[in-house]
């Protein structure tokens, strides 16, 4: 009875998985023929048998992780008999500690109700008739004179309100100091009913994040480990240049 290990590939593997078996149990295989697919932490890779023989048990399944050496399956002579302790044994598998898995967050969307939309664009609707009917009001004022106190102009000054957007409460439809803080006031009103808006549509958009944990493996558990030495133990610098062109 031959034993079939999990083989070293490379200085610094330790573990590798199987990713694959070409050979089922029972299966005729000769040496040299391609027996199963390993996937180290750089590369996956064809491995070859080196007896000639039936495939008589495997003790690493498809995906199982396996330190390099450790016996994972066994050849032997068609009418060989397998002893009762590779029947019952079994590779114990590898624990995979906190720092090896990563959690992946996962999008998921929710359609909008149609009625939503339809209310959404109504509301854009009235924005825009608000938008014309305010500019045609703008025109007729600026074809008039525009009074306002000398504090209302400097609040509209320091606020960046234009004033002939502004209809004057005061003697003689004059602007005072009221007339600015109350289109202050409107000004966030609407802006807060816009995000409200906003926030609503977006609410039916995206439903909350779920969160799963994935093992890190091969490629992307070495690039993981590379990064996070880099970080580390490896100096950093920073370097600046000057260019003086003047």
């Amino acid at each position: 009875m031959h034993e079939v290990i999990m083989p070293k590939l490379g200085m610094t593997m330790e573990k590798g998985i199987v990713e694959k078996w070409l050979k089922k149990e029972g299966d005729y295989i000769k040496k040299g023929e391609s027996l199963l697919e390993i996937m180290t932490d750089k590369v996956t890779i064809e491995v070859e048998s080196y007896h000639t023989g039936y495939l008589k048990k495997i003790l690493a399944e498809e995906g199982e992780e396996v330190p390099v050496t450790e016996v994972i399956a066994y050849i032997g002579e068609e009418d060989e008999k397998i002893p009762e302790e590779i029947v019952r044994k079994k590779i114990a598998p590898l624990e995979v500690s906190k720092e090896e898995k990563v959690k992946v967050k996962v999008g998921e969307k929710e359609k909008i109700p149609i009625e939503k939309i339809i209310e959404y664009e109504k509301e854009r609707e009235r924005e825009i008739r608000k938008g014309k009917e305010k500019e045609e009001e703008i025109t007729k004022v600026k074809r008039k004179k525009i009074l306002a106190s000398p504090l209302a102009k400097k609040l509209a000054k320091e606020m960046s309100i234009d004033l002939s957007k502004i209809s004057g409460t005061g003697p003689k439809g004059r602007i005072v100091k009221a007339d600015i803080l109350r289109s202050v006031e409107e000004r966030k009103l609407k802006k807060k009913e816009k995000m409200d808006i906003e926030k609503e549509i977006s609410k039916k958009l995206i439903t909350p994040e779920i969160l799963k944990t994935i093992p890190l493996t091969g490629l992307r558990k070495t690039i993981s480990e590379r990064m996070s030495k880099s970080a580390s133990e490896i100096p950093h610098i920073t370097l600046f240049l000057e260019v003086d062109i003047s």
